[in-house]
């Protein structure tokens, strides 16, 4: 993991110092092209202590979302500038009664400096007060400050649960007004501080040991200044779901256009069947259309042979249920219908010449075949010669 550490204050052109953190290696000062370089998991800045107001209060809230809503009314009367101008972010609840850490901050002087971190190609995931770096003192008795070059970070006096950050300046008063011991630690060798000297520290080490767990709870990029993400990192967060459902459409698409071209298969199998069975039915037809055609217009002419020979074949065929009609041709030439009829008894085909000699016309049998357990005759129908 790459961590990118930034410590600048919120005043109008305040330098920066930026610091590298790679896994297993301890942080190492860079500058800002150094700071461009490279993918880093996590760009932290680190504000000067003296721009933030630190505060504690309780907070009891369903959420915190309701928490930090209630959080300006909360600070309002404890500040001095206006609650407009004021950035109040929050901490997560230390107890059940919702007391919470609370830092304030000036609104617009956090735009100018994410802004500003944005024209450099900086991305900012945490923003936090710098009094975090307190964390990485060892812990013990007496309470501890650090000297950070022109300021002081520690505890309030005879309050060692709130943090304070003052001028190095003040530190002498600061000791006036206490006489409980403090150890002290500096980021400069040699040091000492309020007369006595200072247990020495430096930068990498000191940002090396800082417990960073905990630090998302604590950011101040919370509310108008919470980070939206970059469409890159919305694409990494949804490219499987969307590689999986676009694999799920071109897997329906493709089952789709599969059936498609069965079911094309399939109707073409048929339309050729329909048009041999037509061609054998009704010689010289083109097509179903044609034969419709042609059908009507032997409709239109009364007495036409094949329309008189079909009719009687049907009513013969109509009093015998043992008897299939399994294809018919028309001879013009001769006047004659062929039929191919389909009988379990070849004695059921005898019967059907007395239902046409009834009707007028003459059956001649011609071949027979067997075919599936069915006797099929091939029977000529004409009309009696007179």
């Amino acid at each position: 993991m790459t961590r990118l550490l930034i410590m600048t204050s919120l005043a109008a052109d305040a330098p920066r110092t930026y610091w590298i953190e790679r896994a297993g290696a301890p942080p190492q000062p860079t500058d800002l092209e150094g700071a461009r370089a490279g993918n880093h998991d996590a760009v932290i800045v680190l504000i000067d202590a003296r721009d933030c107001t630190r505060l504690t209060l309780q907070l009891p809230a369903r959420s915190d979302a309701h928490a930090r809503a209630a959080a300006p009314f909360a600070v309002e009367d404890r500040l001095a500038a206006p609650i407009e101008d004021c950035h109040v972010a929050i901490g997560p609840a230390q107890d059940d009664t919702g007391t919470r850490p609370i830092t304030v901050v000036d609104r617009a002087r956090l735009r100018e400096l994410i802004s500003a971190l944005a024209l450099d190609g900086l991305q900012p995931t945490l923003a936090l007060d710098e009094i975090h770096l307190m964390t990485a003192l060892p812990a013990g008795d007496p309470p501890a400050m650090l000297a950070l070059d022109d300021r002081v970070l520690g505890v309030a006096p005879d309050n060692t649960d709130d943090r304070i950050a003052i001028d190095r300046s003040l530190l002498n008063t600061l000791a006036e007004h206490s006489a409980d011991p403090v150890r002290y630690f500096s980021t400069k060798a040699g040091d000492a501080l309020n007369q006595q000297p200072a247990q020495h520290i430096d930068m990498a080490t000191l940002l090396a040991k800082v417990d960073w767990s905990g630090a998302a709870g604590l950011t101040l990029l919370q509310g108008d200044f919470k980070p939206r993400k970059p469409w890159r990192d919305i694409w990494i967060l949804w490219r499987r779901p969307v590689r999986i459902a676009a694999l799920a459409i071109l897997v329906a698409v493709g089952s789709l256009i599969a059936d498609t071209l069965l079911l094309t298969q399939k109707l073409a199998r048929v339309d050729r069947a329909a048009q041999t069975a037509l061609q054998t039915a009704f010689p010289g037809a083109r097509s179903i259309d044609h034969m419709l055609q042609r059908l009507s217009q032997m409709q239109d002419r009364s007495g036409d042979p094949f329309l008189t020979l079909a009719s009687v074949s049907l009513s013969a065929l109509q009093t015998s249920n043992s008897i299939r009609l399994d294809g018919l041709r028309y001879s013009s030439e001769r006047d004659q219908l062929d039929l191919s009829l389909a009988a379990r008894r070849f004695e059921d085909v005898q019967a059907l010449k007395g239902q046409f000699d009834r009707l007028g016309a003459t059956m001649t049998e011609g071949a027979s075949r067997q075919v599936d357990g069915e006797i099929v005759s091939d029977v000529t129908i004409e009309w009696k010669r007179r």
